[in-house]
């Protein structure tokens, strides 16, 4: 079996699983890249036969294997180098006594286990071995009793980083995500259905089948009204309400040198209206 690695982080590789490995931006991929230029679904990582394929999206134009752009299905081999916009991830076939030592490491039973989540026995967990039958069958590593569960319904196989479960003749076959199998793998947090019983996968990658590189941190940049300069806007207002206040004492002034005229009274109150409108008016805008 593969994996894959992101050559500029520390993390872990993860295994390749069939069918594929998702690579992109959004948070439904197997390995989230949150990079400028990195599309929702950038491209898959397929398995089949025992072979390995890199697939990109249609809309992807920035794909690269060892250097050479390719826009369609490619094989891979171990140390191939994948370039997806900036970012490499570099493609390992661990060697067999490596291999053959992870295969142990995920069969100790408080790593890999599956859990009910419907019916009456809610919550109850079972330990996963190497490779585990599942069925009403005493003979069965873990029995179920449920008329619609067969004799031997499933088997449960941990290989690397996944679960193969395969269906064993069943009369009412397995469900994996809803969508029903004969030999299929699942991961951590996968949803197997035998009969009416939900169970769900538990694994030691649960929290590390999904690799997530988020580009540099930097401050965001809001669309605010920039604030003003207060010593200007003192100035400006300070500026208006000078203005106002002569321009209504002025007026006034030459109202008064026509106070014989019959007229001036009424000018005078107006004159004196404009001149405490100026002043609320300049008030306000140096509150503002």
């Amino acid at each position: 079996m593969y994996q894959v690695r992101l050559k500029e982080t520390g993390k872990d590789p993860v295994w390749i699983v069939p069918p594929k490995l998702s690579i992109g931006s959004a948070n439904d991929n197997d390995i989230i890249l949150k990079k400028d230029g990195i599309k929702q679904h950038h491209a898959d990582l397929v398995l089949k036969d025992h072979l390995i394929y890199l697939l990109p999206d249609k809309s992807a134009n920035d794909v690269l294997i060892n250097g050479k752009k390719i826009s369609q299905s490619h094989p891979l081999k171990q140390a191939d180098i994948i370039q997806l916009c900036n970012t490499e991830l570099e493609i390992l076939e661990p060697k067999s006594n490596d291999l053959t030592h992870d295969f142990i490491q995920d069969s100790i039973s408080d790593k890999w286990y599956i859990e009910i989540i419907s019916g009456a026995q809610v919550g109850q967990r079972y330990p996963l071995k190497k490779s585990n039958t599942i069925g009403r069958s005493p003979d069965c590593g873990i029995q179920f009793i449920e008329d619609n569960i067969s004799r031997k319904h499933a088997r449960l196989d941990i290989i690397g980083g996944a679960v193969k479960i395969t269906d064993m003749g069943s009369a009412n076959g397995c469900l994996v995500n809803d969508t029903k199998i004969t030999s299929a793998y699942a991961r951590p947090g996968d949803i197997l259905k035998i009969g009416q019983t939900e169970l769900s996968i538990g694994g030691p990658f649960l929290d590390a089948d999904k690799t997530v590189i988020s580009a540099p941190s930097s401050k965001p940049i809001l669309n605010e009204t920039p604030k003003s300069n207060p010593s200007h806007k003192a100035k400006s207002n300070t500026f208006i309400r000078r203005e106002q206040i002569l321009e209504s004492k002025q007026a006034l002034h030459d109202l008064n040198n026509n106070s014989d005229n019959k007229n001036t009274k009424p000018l005078i109150w107006i004159s004196a209206t404009l001149l405490v409108l100026a002043v609320l008016t300049s008030i306000l805008l140096v509150s503002f």
